[in-house]
């Protein structure tokens, strides 16, 4: 139950994110005068990005919905595997900045770091606190699958 509880705290921060990052795409997209601390609380301006945060959130939030438990397992698991997917995106990212840094300095001498702008973001940080709940979701769902692989006696 705890998990589950876990789970929907994370699936509002995911959602909050997600309007966070849309109302900072917009801002720019149209010029609207929309206060830019949103950035430093890492929220991004991608529609994209906002649209998956979205996804995850409320697939996290599908746990608190009146419905069979098998089902919220599954969905929690599916939420847990796309958060876990992204903060998989965002970390080769920061990877690949972190390379295309090295080549800078190494051909001009100077450039400018960026790792820590890469890793202070929602993906990052609510994929990190997602994994817990992809390892025991994906046990829970294991013992789904063998428990219904089991012959039925008669």
């Amino acid at each position: 139950m705890k998990w589950y509880a876990y789970a929907a705290v994370i699936g509002v921060f995911y959602i909050l994110y997600a309007i966070f990052g849309a109302a900072l795409w917009l801002s720019e997209m149209f010029n609207l005068p929309i206060e830019t601390g949103l950035r430093n609380l890492g929220a991004v301006p991608d529609i994209g990005l906002s649209i998956a945060l979205f996804t995850v959130g409320a697939l996290f939030l599908g746990c608190l919905r009146n419905l069979e438990e098998t089902v919220k397992i599954a969905v929690i698991f599916i939420g847990a595997i796309l958060a876990v997917a992204l903060l998989a995106l965002q970390i080769l990212a920061a990877a690949a900045n972190t390379l295309d840094f090295l080549f800078l300095i190494s051909v001009n001498g100077e450039a400018e770091p960026q790792l820590e702008v890469e890793l202070i973001r929602a993906d990052f940080i609510l994929g990190l606190l997602s994994t817990p709940l992809l390892y025991i979701f994906y046990r829970k769902m294991r013992g789904i699958v063998r428990e219904s692989a089991k012959p039925v006696s008669s």
